[in-house]
């Protein structure tokens, strides 16, 4: 009997725990969709400290940056768009530091900017993935992230795995996490 406890107490830590967003332990905050005072998420919120690198999920290229302005407590701080295929967009809000420039073609993996917090204070980072021709701010011109992982569930950026097989679609996390986020963090200290 106590190792069927112990197997389910072990089973619900795995299936709850941040293990299944990286080494870096980060969690999610706001879901896709949740409601909100002002209309339903359109995106995921990852909790993450402020300066985390934020990454390129897929090939790309930056077809959107600024300043993410305006009093609401859930505005501040930078906004990148980059566009993958003919399909949708990813969007990258309130971040303290931008790392490219419009029209830049990114890899994935590639540093787009830091991490930062909206006007209220909050140390997120809100990831959203938008239809071709929507601005990506409400939530019926959005799709669920969810769906588009690699390998159907959310996983770190490899920088020595080959991801030429997979369509600009499959998206990996959209941070920096594990040894590569320490070794992103390393250099852009070096570099400043």
């Amino acid at each position: 009997m106590e190792k069927i406890r112990c197997l389910l107490i072990l089973t619900i830590l795995l299936l709850t725990s941040c293990a299944t967003m990286g080494s870096d332990n980060f969690s999610r905050g706001n879901p896709y969709g949740a409601p909100r005072p002002y209309g339903r998420h359109p995106g995921i919120d990852f909790m993450v400290p402020v300066g985390t690198p934020v990454i390129a999920p897929a090939d790309g290229t930056i077809s959107a940056i600024r300043k993410f302005g305006g009093a609401e407590p859930w505005h501040g701080g930078w906004m990148v768009q980059l566009s993958h295929a003919a399909d949708f967009h990813s969007v990258y809000v309130h971040l303290t530091e931008v790392r490219v420039e419009m029209g830049k073609s990114m890899k994935r993996g590639q540093l787009i900017g830091l991490s930062g917090a909206s006007n209220s204070g909050h140390a997120h980072l809100h990831f959203g993935i938008c239809r071709k021709e929507g601005r990506c701010f409400e939530y019926y011109e959005t799709e669920d992230p969810d769906k588009f992982w690699l390998g159907k569930k959310p996983q770190c950026f490899d920088p020595n795995k080959d991801y030429s097989n997979y369509s600009r679609e499959e998206i990996t996390l959209p941070v920096a996490c594990g040894d590569y986020g320490k070794a992103l963090k390393s250099n852009i200290k070096k570099k400043d």
